[in-house]
């Protein structure tokens, strides 16, 4: 097996790694690495700390959407996940970066650290932190997604499954 993941596993930006090489079929190795405090070594394969990286024999990489764009490339034989097409992969593209730029930080940051880990922790969650920025960030997303993609698409079903998830129930 060449292909080592290096993160942790609970991080949104590794489990889009980790999901999309199980799409594809390909084998890999998961290294954990902790955000926040990465080994000193680590910096050798992501100078700005940041989870994952990847290692494919000589090649390293960090970054989620840039590993997953080079995994889609690297068997073109294997069935397309980011498009076929430029408007298909554009459409793609978009999805990815609001999901790591909009999504993820709420999600973990907000919900996330609420939710799970202030009461694993003995602490209460601050219910006021997770349902604001949820209506502020999450509200008209179905909207958008239905002018782009039409109304019976996949992402107006994820915009849905959003909307009525536990974690965004005032939406």
């Amino acid at each position: 097996m060449s292909i080592t993941v290096f993160g942790a596993a609970l991080s949104p930006f590794v489990r889009k790694v980790r999901l999309f090489l199980a799409e594809k079929g390909t084998d890999y190795q998961l290294e954990n690495v902790q955000p926040f405090t990465p080994p000193e070594w680590y910096l050798e394969l992501n100078p700005l700390g940041r989870i994952p990286a990847m290692r494919d024999g000589e090649l390293t990489l960090a970054d989620s959407s840039v590993i997953c764009h080079y995994l889609e490339e690297r068997n073109p034989e294997l069935a397309p996940l980011c498009g076929e097409g430029a408007v298909a992969r554009a459409r793609v593209s978009w999805l990815e970066k609001y999901a790591d730029y909009e999504v993820a930080p709420l999600s973990t940051f907000t919900v996330f650290r609420n939710r799970v880990l202030k009461p694993l922790m003995g602490k209460e969650s601050d219910e006021t932190a997770v349902q604001a920025p949820c209506w502020k960030n999450c509200h008209g997303t179905s909207t958008i997604w239905n002018a782009s993609w039409g109304a019976r698409s996949t992402w107006s079903t994820t915009a849905s499954a959003w909307r009525t998830s536990p974690w965004c129930a005032n939406w």
